[in-house]
């Protein structure tokens, strides 16, 4: 496997994986040979609500706050697409998703009246990161086990 870029001006560069070393598989379906498998993974092999609704739950629960770990979940989740089409626009200097992740959770706490500066930094940082660590499906691990196979 090699790591190509982009190399489009407008986007900022982004690893692509190329897979080199891949065996001849030819679809059952079409019979034609099978160059690449490209899939998204958020969200199709990983569980996004139930990962982040179980860590704000954690967190909620820690530090006395009275929520719905689904709502609150789906609300910060909300805020994704507006605060990269601000990076994405160039109507603000790029910055890590881990950023965008955790000023969007303090949106969120402040929407539903907690000042996130009366919580724990680091406690709030690493809810934050709670995104980089999502359960897989049942079926993903086989799943990519099996496309790994070919």
């Amino acid at each position: 496997m090699r790591e190509i870029t982009s190399d489009r001006r407008d986007l900022p560069l982004r690893p692509v994986a190329l897979v080199t070393d891949m065996t001849e598989y030819v679809s059952p379906s079409t019979g034609r040979r099978v160059r690449a498998v490209l899939f998204d993974t958020f969200g199709t092999v990983v569980d996004w609500r139930s990962g982040i609704s179980e860590a704000v739950g954690r967190f909620a629960q820690r530090h006395h706050i009275a929520l719905s770990a689904d709502d609150f979940a789906i609300d910060w989740r909300s805020r994704y697409l507006p605060s990269m089409a601000e990076v994405i626009m160039r109507r603000r200097e790029f910055v890590s998703l881990d950023t965008l992740h955790r000023e969007n959770l303090e949106a969120s706490l402040t929407e539903i009246g907690h000042d996130p500066a009366a919580l724990p930094d680091d406690d709030l940082a690493a809810l934050a990161r709670s995104w980089r660590w999502l359960p897989p499906w049942p079926d993903s691990v086989d799943g990519i086990a099996a496309i790994k196979k070919h």
